[in-house]
């Protein structure tokens, strides 16, 4: 196949190295199983660092992202960049395969949507197992990308009312994409820090331990990490805060000041 006819699968992952993962975790996740299931599935990986080398959503990813026949998006460690990524792909209901760790709970009800899970720790028959499984799925999303009901669509999710389209009368392609990101992007962005902000409010519910008030923590620096509004970081951090007082008379001195230099350290990031 040369290279104008092969199909691309665009690929909506973690790239930099994420706290609680080893180094280079999602590194291995990419080469040794996504590329591997696409190649078997007959698409070709590519990923944004694969586009261009930035920190920015270039207008060249965001042309993957939206003209790739086929996406693949890795919801571990629920990094706000991917969400973004991913509400963009999916604002105009394109196929989409998405699949995550057996780690990380989702930030929200996934429930009606398709996704497969592999194990966070992977030894060789681990590696085997999720390339056949992220292959499938691949297969299944390209089988049923033609019948709305199949594809998996955060359209349907959110009860959005319909997917974005380009307006017909604008016939410049470069005119039609910078429109469709001063329509779209904006509107992507409002969806995807409710959700994020969704996320961390309903973490916070109920009781807690100390183990919950650690996660708590760990999942706020992550999202400080992947560049989460500092409005969304202020509003958990006091939130957490207060949960850690509620629960004061039950630590120790020493976790008492273990919790208080972390929280000092999150509340840095919102005040500077």
């Amino acid at each position: 196949m040369n290279k104008k006819d092969e199909k691309v699968c665009f690929v909506i992952m973690p790239i930099s190295d994420v706290d609680g993962y080893e180094p280079k975790h999602f590194e291995l996740v990419y080469q040794d199983i996504i590329k591997i299931a696409c190649k078997n599935a007959g698409y070709t990986a590519i990923r944004a660092d694969d586009v261009k080398q930035t920190n920015l959503i270039h207008k060249d990813i965001l042309h993957k992202i939206l003209e790739s026949p086929m996406a693949i998006c890795d919801l571990s460690s629920n990094n706000p960049n991917v969400l973004f990524e991913l509400g963009i792909r999916q604002a105009f209901d394109k196929p989409t395969v998405l699949i995550k760790d057996t780690s990380t709970d989702f930030i929200f009800d996934l429930s009606p949507l398709r996704y497969t899970e592999y194990t966070r720790v992977q030894n060789y028959r681990d590696v085997l197992k999720s390339q056949e499984l992220v292959g499938d799925a691949i297969k299944k999303t390209e089988q049923s990308s033609e019948d709305s009901n199949n594809i998996n669509s955060l359209i349907n999710l959110l009860s959005l009312p319909k997917a974005a389209t380009l307006k017909d009368e604008i016939n410049n392609e470069t005119d039609k994409f910078n429109i469709l990101l001063l329509q779209q992007i904006n509107e992507i962005l409002d969806e995807i820090k409710s959700i994020s902000s969704y996320n961390v409010d309903n973490i916070i519910q109920g009781d807690i331990n100390r183990n919950e008030i650690w996660t708590l923590i760990t999942q706020l620096k992550n999202l400080i990490n992947n560049g989460c509004p500092k409005p969304i970081i202020k509003k958990n951090y006091y939130d957490i805060e207060k949960r850690i007082k509620e629960f004061d008379d039950n630590l120790s001195n020493y976790e008492k000041k273990s919790l208080n230099k972390e929280l000092e350290n999150i509340k840095n990031y919102f005040t500077l």
